[in-house]
């Protein structure tokens, strides 16, 4: 996302879609963009400035979502971003963003601290949420 956020020559903004998930929010991942703005200070609006603000629209009934605009001076912000050592302290870097390596090895270490056979990857993730969209949908016919 970080590199289509910075084509300023397309005459169209990038838009992504997530889809809310009611049955278990720590799955939800607009909650967690949104937490990630939210302690960034990253809405244009003056209007919404904390969680509860959210609840105070109405998304009108010819529309699906509601639009929620970016301040110009967090646009070239990473959306997750690296920790960083600085004066002794480690920190959220406001620059580097979080690499894929980084996050690769964390999930390498998750799966053996919580005692995985096999590595857990996280083609794993990905591997076991297309298969529980796919046990979904599928019809069995007998």
């Amino acid at each position: 996302m970080s590199n289509s956020k910075k084509l300023k020559r397309v005459a169209y903004s990038p838009k992504f879609v997530f889809h809310e998930r009611d049955d278990n929010l720590a799955f939800c991942p607009i909650l967690h963009v949104l937490a990630l703005a939210f302690a960034d200070n990253t809405f244009e609006s003056e209007w919404i400035n904390c969680p509860e603000d959210l609840s105070t629209f109405q998304i009108p009934s010819h529309l699906q979502s509601l639009p929620l605009r970016w301040k110009d001076s967090k646009l070239e912000t990473p959306i997750f971003r690296r920790t960083v050592s600085e004066g002794g302290r480690i920190i959220t870097s406001p620059t580097k963003a979080l690499q894929y390596a980084t996050i690769a090895n964390h999930n390498l270490r998750l799966g053996k601290s919580m005692g995985y056979p096999d590595p857990f990857r996280l083609y794993c993730l990905r591997r076991g949420a297309a298969n529980g969209i796919n046990s979904q949908y599928i019809i069995f016919l007998a």
